[in-house]
Order: C-alpha cells, then sequence, then structure tokens
C-alpha cells in the first residue's frame, strides 16, 4: 500500500550455491539458433553467450537490423570467433515477413535448432490511459511474433523454444500493464507448446 518508508534488504551473501558445471556443450555445430530482438539488449547477449559456447551458426532478426555502430562490432566480434552469423531486419509480428526470412534462413544457414524469442516493445502508462492501440503495440512483438515462430518452426525438430517473459506477469507492475498481458499470455503460450508435445520454456 506504499506505507513503507525505507527499504527491505535480502541479503544472500552466507547461501551456499552448488554449482554443477557440463563439460559437454549442449549445443550444436550443424544447427542454426534464432534470435528475434537479437541485435541490441538481452538478445544480442543471448548471441555473444551462445557462440562463446560453441554455437556456430546464429540468425539475428530485429526490427532495425544491424543499426549502431557498437552493434555491428559486436556482431563482427562474433564473426572473428568463428560463427556464421546472418541479420534479418524483420517484424516478427508480421507472418509474411516472418515467411520470407525463414525461406532465407534456409537457403543461407543450417536447420533451426533452437529459438530465443526476446523482441518486446515498451509502452508505459497508467492503466486509465491505455486504448486498444497501446495494448496491440506491446502485444505483437511478444505474442503475435511467438504463435508466428510456433507455426513457422513447426518442420524443425527443436532442442529449446525459449521465450522471454518477466517476472511482472506474477506479481504485476504500476505502468506496465499491456507489457504484464503480453507477458502472462507467453506464459501461457508455453503451455499450449508443451500440450502438443513440443519444446517449450519462459523465463
Amino acid at each position: 500500500e506504499g506505507k513503507h518508508i525505507g527499504k527491505v534488504i535480502i541479503d544472500f551473501k552466507d547461501q551456499v550455491v552448488d554449482i554443477h558445471k557440463q563439460t559437454d556443450t549442449p549445443f550444436k555445430e550443424d544447427k542454426t539458433y534464432l534470435i528475434t530482438g537479437g541485435t541490441r539488449g538481452l538478445g544480442l547477449e543471448i548471441g555473444k553467450w551462445l557462440v562463446n559456447n560453441g554455437v556456430r551458426n546464429l540468425a539475428l532478426l530485429s526490427r532495425s537490423g544491424l543499426s549502431t555502430s557498437v552493434d555491428k562490432e559486436v556482431v563482427s566480434e562474433m564473426q572473428k570467433n568463428g560463427a556464421n552469423v546472418k541479420v534479418y531486419a524483420v517484424d516478427v509480428s508480421e507472418l509474411d515477413q516472418m515467411t520470407h526470412v525463414f525461406s532465407q534462413i534456409e537457403n543461407e544457414l543450417p536447420a533451426i535448432g533452437s529459438i530465443f524469442h526476446c523482441a518486446m516493445v515498451l509502452d508505459d502508462g497508467f492503466l486509465m490511459d491505455m486504448d486498444e492501440d497501446r495494448f496491440r503495440k506491446v502485444l505483437r512483438p511478444k505474442v503475435n511474433g511467438a504463435i508466428n515462430l510456433h507455426h513457422l518452426s513447426k518442420k524443425f525438430e527443436l532442442d529449446n523454444f525459449v521465450l522471454f517473459s518477466s517476472i511482472s506477469s506474477l506479481i504485476g507492475n504500476v505502468g506496465q500493464a499491456n507489457y504484464i498481458v503480453a507477458n502472462a499470455l507467453l506464459d501461457s503460450f508455453a503451455n499450449v507448446r508443451k500440450s502438443q508435445g513440443l519444446p517449450a520454456t519462459t523465463i
């Protein structure tokens, strides 16, 4: 209720965490790893992490493609490390655009083995100021994008289909009703895929 003055600190410094290191990489050199929202932020960090862990074929999808010198430098560094990185400028919420990009990927890279769906848009505001357009703006990349990926990837035997959600889908967040709904729908969609015997994880 906003009555607390000060701050609450949770301290984990004396907690023991067991680390189980996996010596064999779970990734496959002959598969392509597709990341939406892949040219910046979390998506780009995941791309770097995948390459550092042995991935050799990467498809990075985003609306803007490589738009900054920093993004270009990161991709160039991944390529220097031996990765075959392709960047595609596409709106993941548009099925016709995604169909075309999947066709390009099939022509330029090995079969898709895993998908990481990081695409997102924010449009924060109080619920009383929200309208349908502001909800759809935030839902499109996450929800429409996930559904497009679901349909277009059915012919591949995927190891992973990872949807990036948010803790806000569980506890809410003031000013982000549209974002919360989008993430809750991703969480539910993972259950739909699981019920069909398909891989799905929301983080």
